[in-house]
């Protein structure tokens, strides 16, 4: 069995700077060659975080729903400068496994995880964990889908919804990009978020359509595959757990059954 399946191929990674590193070493590790650009940063929403901060100072819920590890990284922040201890009652809910061990990393407990990491799938376990007139702090990204908010007030809690990070495409990376599409020099294309395909696709829009979209093209879960998919990518590969070590196992599992 080859321990390099990926020797020979061309990989982008197209994470955030700080997100790249682990998925180019798995792929590395795996004989893969990577062209690392990042098309997207994780920002803070600047003009609220004020708001957010005083909120946390004044506010008392029992939840606590990370969605992301984002989300745990920009609310640890603000949390730390609002000067308050967590409540040792106070219940947390993360979505994934990456998302958890930042979630432990800090030494807080988690009481909820779904099975599937999705969000539909995490507002389908917390309904039948929260309890009407609970309270539940759910700090985001705001650009994420409605779906866990609507859930959890369905049902009679209280949601304190904070927009807390975004994500913003790395223009300075546009023109890079637009060499490598033209060059032909990539192989396999892969995408950790929606805002990665969107960035992806504004940068190189003018770009006949061939040199793109035929590409392998691995998306971390259903939801990014979905945005991929609308913007006419044809070989779209989906990892299975949504997790990083997940697209590069579904990438192998892909290339090994490509030379059979």
């Amino acid at each position: 069995m080859n321990d390099e399946p990926l020797t020979g191929y061309t990989v982008l990674v197209t994470r955030s700077k700080r997100q790249a590193p682990a998925l180019k070493r798995l792929i590395e590790n795996a004989g893969g060659e990577t062209f690392v650009l990042p098309l997207i940063e994780t920002v803070p929403v600047k003009e609220r975080w004020e708001e957010h901060v005083d909120t946390l100072k004044h506010a008392t819920f029992d939840w606590i729903v990370f969605t992301s590890a984002n989300a745990v990284r920009f609310f640890y922040d603000a949390w730390k400068e609002s000067g308050k201890a967590l409540p040792t009652n106070v219940k947390i809910a993360a979505i994934g496994s990456k998302t958890a061990q930042k979630v432990a990393r800090l030494g807080w407990p988690i009481h909820v995880t779904p099975s599937e990491f999705v969000a539909e799938e995490l507002a389908d376990v917390l309904v039948k964990h929260v309890t009407r007139g609970e309270t539940v702090l759910f700090p985001r990204s705001a650009l994420a889908r409605h779906v866990i908010r609507p859930a959890l007030e369905d049902i009679g809690a209280s949601v304190i919804d904070m927009p807390i990070y975004t994500s913003a495409p790395v223009v300075e990376n546009k023109a890079t990009l637009r060499k490598w599409i033209q060059e032909g020099v990539l192989d396999v294309l892969t995408f950790t978020s929606p805002s990665t395909v969107k960035a992806f696709v504004s940068f190189i829009q003018e770009i006949e359509r061939e040199k793109w979209q035929q590409l392998r093209t691995v998306c971390i879960g259903p939801i990014t595959e979905r945005e991929a998919a609308h913007h006419g990518f044809q070989h779209i590969i989906v990892a299975k757990p949504y997790t990083i070590e997940g697209m590069v196992q579904a990438l192998i599992s892909h290339v090994n059954k490509e030379g059979t």
